[in-house]
């Protein structure tokens, strides 16, 4: 379950979801409906035909959505149909958690894809409040993790009862060696909703600082509504969501991946420009560290001046980018693939099933 149907979880709950069916489970997903979700059409095709997709939940307002979303995930939990309930992001954690159980070995388990209280567009007391509403409820449920800088936010601050890292990515079979597709100018780009989380203000600081080495575009505008002074005058072009297929095509002419967000769980973007062979650059926050080797297949970054200059060095530098994109192929093989991630879930949910029986 999920109030988050949209960017990356979607993503990976539809690997997750898949894989399981495929290694012989019964899936079903509820989720609501938000303004970036694809639409229905677009995730039965995603998810196929074995796993269970139940309609969205709509609503006007958020509130409405997540309480109607716990209604419905209550009569499912009654229906005694299900052995395991697994919760997408903080409002589904939060509410799924409070549902009571009619059967008590129906196992719970959440997976946050990034803590709210690491969110910086909150206030101070919102996030203490978040923080220590999380560290309850982690004695209650086993915790499903996607990086392993978040499972050390677990340990240290949530003192989680049960947690466990699961290895999120795209497909081995994905990862091809696809030459880089020299274009006019070089190109550096971003993907990603513009939003707050994203700090698109930085991606235009660069631009501004680096406009006369590159092209910079952001993919993933959405519906447009975002306020236009974080790009202000900087050059950069922004694009809708595009198809896989032209994403593919756009990473491969991109000399650089620029991911200067504020937080994240693990970001599928950042896995997906390594798995092209995209060298990146990103900040040091939760998520982005695990996906990049820093001096090998990227830089991650402590602040906006060495953002700056990372970007710099790999656009003045043929030799270092054709290294780190070789590198990041090979990192991406090696520990950014989710072709376990059915059966590795299933291995988990059992374990703590029987753990507690």
């Amino acid at each position: 379950m999920t109030e988050a149907m949209g960017g990356g979880i979607v993503s990976f709950i539809s690997s997750i979801g898949n894989r399981q069916s495929s290694a012989g489970a019964r899936v079903a997903v509820l989720y609501a409906r938000r303004a970036d979700t694809p639409p229905e059409s677009d995730l039965r095709q995603r998810f196929g035909d074995r796993v269970e997709l139940h309609p969205p939940v709509t609503g006007k307002s958020h509130l409405t959505r997540s309480w109607q979303l716990r209604r419905r995930l209550r009569a499912q939990m009654r229906s005694g149909d299900y052995d395991v309930v697994h919760l997408h992001s903080s409002i589904a954690g939060a509410l799924g958690r409070t549902v009571r159980r009619r059967r008590e070995d129906v196992l719970r388990v959440y997976s946050p894809h990034g803590f709210s209280f690491l969110r910086e567009d909150k206030s101070l007391t919102n996030r203490w409040a978040t923080e220590a509403a999380e560290r309850a409820m982690a004695r209650l449920d086993p915790l499903i993790l996607t990086s392993v800088s978040e499972v050390e936010i677990a340990r240290q601050r949530l003192r989680a009862k049960e947690l466990a890292f699961l290895q999120s990515g795209v497909p081995r079979s994905s990862i091809v060696d696809r030459p880089h597709t020299p274009v006019q100018r070089l190109r550096v780009l971003m993907l990603g909703r513009v939003v707050y989380q994203k700090a698109p203000w930085r991606f235009a600081a660069v631009a501004r600082a680096l406009g006369h080495l590159a092209d910079f575009v952001w993919v993933g505008a959405g519906n447009g509504n975002y306020p236009r002074e974080w790009f202000a005058d900087s050059p950069v072009q922004v694009l809708d969501w595009v198809a896989p297929e032209q994403l593919d095509d756009l990473l491969a002419q991109s000399a650089v991946f620029l991911f200067p967000t504020l937080w994240e769980g693990m970001s599928l973007s950042l896995i997906h420009a390594q798995s092209c062979g995209v060298p990146c650059v990103t900040t040091n926050v939760v998520g982005n560290r695990d996906a990049i080797v820093h001096g090998e297949t990227g830089f991650v970054c402590d602040s906006d001046p060495e953002l700056i200059e990372a970007t710099r060095l790999l656009l003045e530098d043929p030799a270092l980018r054709k290294t780190m994109r070789e590198a990041a192929q090979r990192h991406a093989r090696a520990a950014l693939t989710d072709d376990e991630i059915g059966t590795a879930s299933l291995e988990l949910y059992h374990r703590w099933m029987s753990a507690s029986r």
